[in-house]
């Protein structure tokens, strides 16, 4: 569930502030999302697919696409 605006501890009407950090309203992440990462674990067979910015993102998401589907092949 969404924080309301209100409960935010904004610094600007573009940043709030959580455990001093500043981040984006925009964005979807709210205080206690933040909180669940702290509990996230990273497994071995975990991939990661970064890309820098205007440098092929949209490619890079179709590779995705195409190989994900691989990945779930019962054989």
């Amino acid at each position: 569930m969404l924080a309301s605006m209100d409960s935010l501890d904004l610094v600007s009407p573009c940043l709030f502030n959580h455990k001093n950090k500043n981040f984006l309203v925009k964005d979807k992440l709210r205080p206690a999302d933040l909180d669940a990462l702290q509990h996230f674990e990273i497994r071995p067979t975990d991939i990661f697919l970064v890309t820098y910015p205007k440098s092929g993102q949209l490619f890079s998401i179709h590779v995705r696409a195409t190989l994900l589907p691989l990945f779930y092949i019962k054989h």
